[in-house]
């Protein structure tokens, strides 16, 4: 028998404020509200939306960020901390850059995100033949990735 007074487990329609805030802050200047962020986590209901948007299975980014495979199965408010939530970051600042590309282009209409999640899974040349989602296990790594994005755009080749 379930206790009708608990509250129900937030949807992950409820997490993509977090996210457009996390969007927000993850610019090149860091300030002191990512830095609340990393200290305190990100709720799993941000990872499991942010896979929904790029079109990659949960569990994959699970794996990506090194999150504990039991949590799978957790409640959405959650959080991730330590190296997992940094990584969560570096991977939203990656996207973020996607996003300010795409403006800049003057693209509409356009589904950064699920490109985004396509672009992560092909191997580029710029990176020996490697995916740049194999680059996302590091800060140093996501990084990389960001420098080469960012050559992309630039139509210079690394």
């Amino acid at each position: 028998m379930s206790d009708s007074s608990s509250p129900s487990p937030p949807k992950l329609s409820e997490y993509e404020p977090i996210l457009r805030e996390l969007l927000c802050l993850c610019g090149d200047q860091p300030g002191p509200e990512l830095a609340q962020h990393e200290r305190s986590g990100v709720p799993i209901g941000v990872v499991r939306l942010l896979a929904a948007k790029i079109d990659w299975p949960t569990v994959q980014l699970y794996t990506q960020f090194g999150i504990a495979p039991h949590l799978i199965h957790a409640r959405h408010d959650i959080k991730v901390q330590g190296l997992p939530c940094l990584l969560i970051l570096e991977f939203i600042r990656t996207l973020r850059l996607a996003h300010d590309i795409c403006a800049r282009s003057g693209a509409e209409n356009f589904d950064v995100d699920h490109f985004f999640g396509r672009w992560l899974r092909r191997p580029l040349v710029a990176l020996g033949e490697q995916r740049p989602m194999d680059w996302l296990n590091c800060p140093s790594g996501a990084a990389v990735v960001r420098r080469t994005l960012s050559a992309a755009e630039s139509g210079t080749y690394l």
